[in-house]
């Protein structure tokens, strides 16, 4: 036998198809969620983590982020290129931490 149950869920309503049918003398069932009750699709899970925006914009804050990390690195270049110049230094090959001796 299949109804249509509404249930409550955080102060939210959804319907849910029930099913029971009788296996071996036990009452067996099964609970499938139709959606909310006031015609929303279901949520899928990006929007389950991440919930509303309130109206933030987060493509231009990433476009900002990223253009003050490039921004950053522009600003390096010039003395990166002096240091090279001046001391004839090599960056690519300056190791973090001394070589251990043995």
């Amino acid at each position: 036998m299949a109804f249509v149950r509404v249930r409550k869920i955080k102060g939210r309503q959804y319907r849910y198809r029930e099913e029971r049918w009788r296996e071996g003398g036990k009452v067996r069932s099964r609970s499938t969620c139709l959606g909310a009750v006031d015609g929303e699709q279901p949520e899928g899970i990006l929007r389950r983590i991440f919930p509303k925006t309130y109206g933030i914009d987060w493509a231009e804050i990433e476009r900002q982020e990223l253009e003050r990390i490039r921004w950053r690195v522009r600003a390096k270049q010039p003395f990166l290129a002096r240091c090279t110049m001046r001391m004839a230094l090599r960056w690519d090959r300056l190791r973090r931490y001394p070589l251990k001796r043995s």
